[in-house]
């Protein structure tokens, strides 16, 4: 079993490698990676969430430009194994709301949702081809 945090400061990905599952004191190895490309100034990396395979892992950018990076893996839930960083952009998708803290998929892939400093609202973007940054398409709740 493995876990995932970020270090938002240096856009790295630190996976933990669990001996025994949910047992956090069982960690028998970590890795680094630095798997996103700044896209301007000021952009911290906020969280990561994957596609249901495990093949695409996705990173959520604050301040700076708010947007989603998408990344390749080619073993499955593996970060050491990516390749083929994409983002959106053109003010697409979450590009046009500031201080972005948070987001996730709904459970068919088809939209992202999207929280932010400062605001009691949700933020939701539908995607024309599920988990598929390039086809984000702009939505609000």
């Amino acid at each position: 079993m493995r876990f995932y945090t970020v270090d938002e400061s240096y856009l790295r990905v630190k996976t933990y490698t669990l001996s025994t599952a949910w047992d956090v004191s069982s960690v028998s190895s970590t890795s680094t990676v630095t798997p996103f490309s700044a896209v301007g100034s000021d952009n911290y990396l906020q969280g990561i969430k994957f596609n249901p395979d495990g093949t695409k892992m996705y990173g959520l950018y604050y301040q700076g430009n708010n947007q989603v990076q998408s990344y390749d893996l080619s073993t499955p839930y593996d970060v050491t194994t990516g390749s083929n960083m994409k983002q959106n952009g053109g003010g697409v998708g979450f590009a046009n709301y500031n201080n972005l803290r948070d987001f996730a998929f709904v459970n068919n892939g088809s939209a992202a949702l999207a929280t932010r400093d400062g605001s009691n609202q949700i933020y939701y973007c539908e995607m024309t081809t599920p988990y598929d940054i390039s086809t984000f398409v702009n939505n609000t709740l």
